[in-house]
């Protein structure tokens, strides 16, 4: 049996991993003692994964003929792909990247689009749907996007967190921010009772959607009582901040977030007197109409008091996706010799608002990830789909051709977590189907630019990365293919306050739909659990699974009993589930898992985005309830 060190497939910890490995199987998997991300003790997602690789695969290339996937050779699915590229105009098409795969496969699928479909509609779905707003408010705020860095968790007395349950969501720092909380005050804000939040020494409960204003009323307080950086009244627009933020006084924002005026203050205070704050927040705080503004708003306090950022993100390399798709244009067409049009593109347009004709879309599941199903499995329907993916998908059930590709850790090249830390990707088990790369260098040939995707081994694209990503010009490939651990350039180029004002942009309660729907996660499953759901462990563990919890004064005034079947219906669509009333769940709110295809939740949600930069509102949404 061998032992062999590769990453983790889920979060944006990149935990490190042993693998243990007999023949082509996976025997076992444990914790890696030498991770200093980890620290030896992964989640039980990472332990399981000797439980699901080799369940509900893609393994052959497959093409839907007269309504019916069939097995074909790769030259076949090849040669549709490009007889229907050239019947198209290039901007009918569209490219997915994916936090899935690795940095050089997205930098293959980033030439693919560019230099042979000639296509500027390029976008990632993780990077989209989870914290698109939070790279844009960096770069608005301090030039650079991403500051963060777990080891900073040493450094602060005060842990501020806000729409974020790292206990679920990221157990490796989790477990950092446990070994320090004898040192350590958490603050949590949030919409609903969480883990994390059991663990706080102060919680505040809010409305959904009322974010910035909570914020704003956080830094009238240290601008009133003088509990901010020096530095910071020396900044661009610190008078506008502190003429925005004067009408947040305590008593306004109590009302508007519904919270407690004296439990407010003392979270104000909490903050105040932190020396070393460290602000933390995750997709229940991003994925609203008002994303940018709510990322500005935390940037601001974050400025203010000089504080440590130490977001992570979603998958294992979305940050890595992100940073692949900006590299700098003039920077690649010297580097291939061609001239190629800028990114513009996004899944949203793509997709929902102004649909194309062909998509090429790499691991992301959007007939369960998007909101307005209903809509998007229309789209989905209508145009030609390509899948590419290692796992069985809902979104297969719409594909017009599928192309099977290996697991993360069948791969071989790196990713970039969400401490823009590079790490390398090292091949665990032969691959089931071709890695993206490969695929590429198929079609370029069947397109006739062979010339222009001659790579022989991933490093070389990784090469040509480094010079193309601002941020990772200080990188040595060499010594990360050696398995040296490297940081992507986290130097500041300035601070900026980026003031906003409390618009209430969120969907409101109405007569018609009295109740707000939120969405969170399971600790056990990952997205929309196609590879999660596979593991028997991790199923166990996994209760209520289709299960939408309502507190007792609701479900008393609906007619609801626990365990009674239930229809939530919005404006556009419903669901059927089963109840579960909880005091977990504040009166006016009903809330579920987004995890599984037996129950859609996401046609309940709107075609509603953030103006800039278009992501999605997933966590406020109104529905009403009727009994089955």
């Amino acid at each position: 049996m061998r032992k062999i060190v590769s990453t983790c497939i889920y979060c944006g910890c990149g935990c490190k991993l042993a693998y243990l490995v007999r023949g082509n199987k996976i025997v076992r998997v444990e914790g890696c003692d030498e991770d200093d991300i980890s620290e030896g003790e992964p989640c039980i997602k990472g332990l399981t994964l000797n439980e699901v690789w080799n369940k509900n695969r893609i393994k052959k290339p497959l093409i839907r003929k007269a309504n019916k996937l069939r097995e074909v050779s790769w030259s076949e699915a090849i040669e549709k792909i490009v007889e229907q590229v050239k019947k198209l105009e290039a901007e009918q098409i569209f490219v997915n990247g994916s936090g899935k795969i690795t940095n050089e496969d997205n930098f293959a699928l980033l030439k693919l689009g560019t230099l042979a479909f000639n296509t500027s509609n390029i976008d990632s779905c993780c990077g989209r749907l989870c914290h698109i707003s939070t790279v844009r408010g960096l770069l608005d705020c301090y030039g650079i996007p991403n500051l963060t860095k777990m080891s900073n968790i040493e450094k602060i007395d005060t842990l501020f967190i806000i729409g974020s349950n790292p206990a679920v969501n990221y157990p490796a720092f989790w477990n950092k921010i446990l070994r320090r909380k004898s040192k350590l005050k958490i603050i949590s804000i949030q919409s609903l009772l969480n883990l994390t939040s059991k663990f706080g020494d102060y919680f505040l409960e809010i409305e959904p959607g009322t974010e910035v204003a909570l914020l704003n009323g956080i830094m009238h307080y240290l601008i009133k009582e003088k509990f901010f950086s020096p530095k910071a009244a020396k900044l661009k627009n610190f008078g506008k901040l502190k003429k925005v933020t004067s009408k947040y006084a305590p008593s306004y924002v109590s009302k508007i977030c519904k919270i407690n005026e004296n439990e407010f203050l003392k979270v104000c205070d909490a903050v105040a007197k932190s020396k070393k704050l460290g602000i933390f927040h995750g997709m229940g705080f991003t994925q609203h109409v008002n994303s940018l503004e709510n990322v500005h708003s935390l940037l601001n306090l974050a400025i203010l008091k000089d504080a440590y950022i130490l977001t992570l993100r979603g998958e294992i390399n979305v940050q890595g996706v992100g940073d692949i798709f900006s590299s700098d244009i003039k920077v690649l067409e010297k580097l291939w010799n061609a001239k190629i049009k800028a990114i513009h593109g996004n899944i949203i347009n793509s997709l929902i608002l102004n649909p194309v004709e062909f998509a090429f879309i790499t691991e992301f599941n959007p007939a369960q990830s998007l909101p307005n199903l209903n809509k998007v499995h229309k789209t989905l329907e209508n145009m030609f789909l390509v899948y590419l993916g290692s796992h069985f998908n809902l979104t297969c059930e719409f594909a017009d051709i599928i192309l099977p590709i290996p697991m993360l850790f069948e791969s071989f090249g790196t990713i970039t977590n969400g401490e823009q830390r590079i790490r390398l990707v090292r091949r665990v088990l032969k691959p089931q189907g071709l890695e993206i790369w490969k695929i590429a260098k198929l079609i370029f040939k069947k397109l006739g630019k062979k010339e222009f995707f001659l790579y022989k081994h991933p490093k070389e694209l990784f090469w040509e990365i480094v010079k193309a990503v601002p941020w990772y010009r200080n990188i040595n490939p060499e010594e990360i293919y050696k398995g040296k651990d490297a940081f992507a350039r986290k130097k500041i180029k300035y601070k900026i306050f980026r003031c906003e004002d409390y618009k209430g942009k969120d969907e409101k309660r109405t007569r018609k739909y009295p109740l707000l729907l939120t969405t969170f996660r399971e600790m056990h499953q990952f997205l929309t659990s196609e590879i999660t759901g596979n593991s028997r462990t991790l199923t166990s563990l996994d209760k209520d699974r289709l299960h939408l919890y309502i507190n007792p004064k609701d479900a008393k005034k609906f007619g609801i009993k626990d365990e009674d079947k239930i229809e939530v219906i919005s404006k556009s669509g419903k669901i059927v589930g089963f109840a579960r009333i909880s005091e977990k769940v504040p009166k006016g709110i009903i809330a579920t898992r987004f995890h599984y295809k037996e129950m859609l939740v996401n046609k309940l949600f709107h075609s509603e985005f953030d103006d800039i930069t278009y992501t999605p509102n997933y966590k406020c949404c109104a529905v009403r309830i009727e009994k089955i």
